[in-house]
């Protein structure tokens, strides 16, 4: 079936919904496709404020905490696009998942895994007197008798820290890097130039690989030195990564793309001594990081006119505070909720930025409908839930202290709103998951600050993408979409 055939039927399925509602919400969920999402409806959340800026470490408030402590207190992944300070942040683990920081944010420690001290080679050229200098290039390709390669010493790990990073609104991410090595024990037969035992000079190769043999990334390649005395670098180096992708050939296919990257060989040698540019002869070399980092990135699809890449595996969770001046909408969405709506967020057990599978289904998670005008009526969620005779804010009525009636049945005053939970820019929306919806009047000036384009933002800056966003076919698919999760907090 064509998408546009299945937006007809959809649309020809809404139609009978009245009747139908239970029998068609399986239906229902199939109907998908590109949409903008609703803005001037229904509550929509406030996301925090300003992720934190370059040089402070991870914490809600500023402080010194390391991101395992401020997670603690809050439970969900941190709003932040910026690089690990603490090194208490930076994990070493093959574990994908237990690495992630926020859906911007990786940070982890590799470790060479050597079952033995590693050579360090060094290429010398030998002069008439004795001594020795580094031998050139053109030297070491010539393969004159003077040349020689000699082992300068032994080293017991190399480490390296890294941080990918960077905001969403790009087709690139950065790593910050800074390295050591680790138990370095100089050869007693070493009689080259003192230098050479002082540092060790690295070049890093990424691996980058997509769905399609045509995607790739681009990154400067450059040495660093690092020092042999087990401390780490002064100097944080950074690699700006760029993905690039092909178009999809067919215009109804979602152009998005994911990649795996991972830092694939480090090549070493002592400072001083040619960097061959290879893996071959005294250019030492081992295998640093298989553990992948996924980035997914997309061209217009989370929201039209934007790109930008995220780390898919962490959850987005949207944070309400009371204190952006919505404490009737938060405590709506607390109550709802409690009360067995969707979007309470549980973090998986032994990570830091991802969801605990318990929270991973249409029910328990929350799915984003970028626009309902493809559906009849347009307007699906806020029909059901405020604004039919039928709606649900008329059979089953709730108002807050603000809201509610000076006698039962009474006039709502003045300043209210009806205010939906799940939003009605989602597919547990009230048209989808009655049972499951939550309606309240509510006072209408927290009611916008808690939505409308403040959410719309979140749903870019997360790149949280609809229902019906999977590239293979552009249709809709349950598997393709971007769980998430809200999370009302009480002032902090």
């Amino acid at each position: 079936m064509s998408h546009h055939l299945l937006i007809s039927a959809c649309k020809l399925l809404y139609s009978f919904r009245p009747l139908f509602v239970i029998a068609l919400t399986a239906s229902l969920l199939a109907c998908g496709g590109g949409r903008s999402d609703l803005q001037n409806t229904g509550l929509q959340g406030q996301p925090v404020a300003g992720a934190n800026r370059a040089g402070e470490s991870f914490s809600n408030k500023g402080t010194s905490k390391s991101a395992a402590a401020s997670q603690a207190n809050s439970a969900i992944p941190l709003d932040t696009d910026q690089a690990c300070t603490e090194e208490s942040d930076y994990l070493e683990s093959i574990d994908p998942e237990r690495t992630l920081v926020s859906r911007h944010v990786d940070c982890r420690k590799v470790s060479t895994n050597f079952t033995f001290p590693r050579e360090v080679y060094a290429d010398l050229f030998q002069n008439e007197g004795g001594s020795f200098r580094y031998a050139t290039l053109q030297e070491i390709n010539d393969r004159v008798p003077q040349y020689t390669s000699v082992v300068v010493g032994r080293v017991a790990k190399i480490e390296t820290q890294m941080a990918l990073y960077g905001p969403s609104n790009g087709l690139n991410k950065t790593y910050k890097t800074r390295m050591r090595g680790v138990g370095f024990t100089a050869d007693p037969d070493y009689r080259g130039p003192s230098t050479a035992m002082e540092a060790i000079e690295v070049r890093l190769r990424f691996a980058c690989r997509g769905l399609t043999d045509a995607s790739t990334c681009t990154y400067p390649e450059r040495k660093v030195s690092i020092s042999t005395n087990g401390q780490w670098s002064d100097i944080t180096e950074e690699f700006a990564i760029t993905f690039n992708w092909p178009a999809p050939a067919d215009p109804q296919q979602n152009d998005l793309e994911t990649f795996r990257l991972n830092t694939d060989r480090l090549y070493f040698h002592a400072k001083g001594s040619v960097d061959r540019g290879d893996g071959n002869g005294s250019a030492n070399f081992f295998s640093l990081d298989d553990s992948a980092v996924q980035v997914r990135c997309d061209r217009n699809v989370a929201e039209q006119g934007t790109q930008g890449c995220v780390l898919p595996l962490a959850a987005p969770v949207y944070e309400l505070k009371t204190t952006d001046v919505a404490t009737e909408a938060t405590e709506h969405i607390r109550e709802a909720q409690a009360n067995g709506s969707p979007g309470n967020f549980l973090m998986k057990a032994g990570t830091r930025a991802v969801a605990d599978e318990s929270v991973t289904n249409s029910t328990k998670a929350l799915q984003r409908l970028k626009n309902a005008g493809e559906l009849i009526p347009s307007d699906p969620n806020r029909a059901a839930a405020c604004e039919r005779s039928n709606s649900l804010i008329n059979v089953r009525p709730q108002y807050s202290r603000s809201c509610t009636p000076a006698t039962p049945g009474g006039e709502v005053p003045t300043g209210c709103q009806c205010d939906e939970y799940p939003f009605n820019s989602s597919y547990q929306g009230a048209a989808y998951l009655p049972d499951l919806t939550s309606v309240r009047y509510i006072n209408a000036t927290e009611n916008n600050n808690a939505g409308g384009v403040k959410l719309k933002t979140w749903y870019k800056t997360m790149r949280v993408l609809d229902l019906g966003s999977g590239r293979e076919t552009g249709l809709p698919s349950a598997n393709s979409s971007d769980f998430f999760w809200v999370k009302p907090l009480n002032d902090q």
